[in-house]
């Protein structure tokens, strides 16, 4: 199959070199596009020794999987990995790129875009093909309103949300293709150099993959008290999150932060205890499948979307909840 007016996907993966879940959900949503368009899948893979993930990439239905693998592209870097992906684009002319709408597609989006000279929509929660032209909804207005766009230019590159899209399904017999592009990396493009990377140590499920979510807004009132979710989430196997404010007043790490300038999160149940729900935090995980909200606010916006709501002080309902979750397993 030419691989000219390719739909292509680019693929972020863990440090175990796993695939991410938000690249499967892409490259699901690029199927069913390239399908649609009556055109090829491509995925592209950047890094230094790429064969596990590239062999995992070709079980997902993937037409062509393009590989610059090389010591130098090991680390993340926008200005190598944007440089790439530009004349990748420049010589196989695809109809649209996608990127997960993680910190680093949101870095490199952009930049592939504007060295195309073409049209970018970001955080996009559905699309589809209409009258031969991709059509592209988003949230806008804190999530208020659902917006839909066009992009005239080629290709269009677009940002995808998370737990949005279906994941792409594995088939181990699917005939794609390898194609290394290392020629197309350019020292040159360098401008910036990464003197030294440090990585958290995370545990536990994270806010972008996890299924359970326990959040805690200012109603938990200090440090101590994400002491008592962070024992839920252990007990529920969920992630912890939090909205903007106990980020801000240091009771909990930034990185747990959901929200408009957080993470977007769509897990199956989200518990906000002591969430009043501004829109800037429900932004953030309206999509979530069901919502449990605990505030002793009884006109706390935040039971407006929820699915179920608890009225009353967190520090005597979350034991209770936390003793029932026990009991039942024993």
């Amino acid at each position: 199959m030419d691989s000219r007016n390719d739909i292509i996907v680019y693929a972020e993966y863990n440090e175990k070199k796993e695939i991410d879940r938000l690249t499967l959900e892409c490259l699901g949503a690029g199927r069913r596009l390239a399908d649609d368009w009556g055109c090829g899948l491509g995925a592209v893979i950047i890094g230094e020794n790429m064969s596990g993930p590239v062999n995992e990439l070709i079980n997902y239905s993937v037409d062509h999987v393009y590989v610059a693998d090389s010591p130098g592209l090991k680390e993340f870097h926008p200005e190598l990995y944007c440089g790439v992906m530009a004349r990748l684009c420049r010589k196989i002319e695809p109809r649209a790129v996608l990127f997960g709408n993680t910190l680093p597609g949101l870095d490199l989006a952009p930049r592939v875009s504007f060295s195309l000279d073409t049209g970018l929509v970001t955080d996009c929660v559905a699309m589809w093909i209409e009258e031969g032209r991709v059509v592209l909804s988003k949230p806008v207005y804190s999530g208020n309103v659902i917006a839909e766009y066009n992009i005239e230019s080629k290709p269009a590159v677009i940002t995808v949300r998370a737990k949005t899209q279906e994941k792409a399904q594995r088939c181990d017999a699917y005939n794609g293709k390898i194609i290394p592009i290392a020629e197309m990396i350019d020292e040159k493009d360098v401008t910036v150099r990464v003197m030294e990377r440090v990585l958290e140590l995370e545990e536990g499920p994270q806010l972008d993959d996890a299924d359970i979510i326990v959040a805690g807004g200012r109603g938990i009132g200090s440090k101590e008290g994400f002491g008592l979710l962070a024992e839920l989430a252990k007990t529920l196997g969920a992630a912890l999150g939090a909205s903007r404010p106990p980020c801000d007043l240091g009771w909990i790490n930034a990185k747990a932060q959901v929200g408009q300038t957080g993470e977007i999160v769509g897990p199956s149940v989200y518990i906000a205890v002591g969430i009043s729900g501004s829109t800037q935090h429900i932004v953030g995980m309206y999509t979530s499948r069901t919502i449990i909200a605990i505030n002793k606010d009884a006109q706390a916006p935040i039971f407006d979307i929820a699915d179920y709501g608890i009225v009353g002080n967190y520090e005597e309902i979350i034991p209770s909840f936390s003793n029932a979750l026990v009991a039942e397993c024993v």
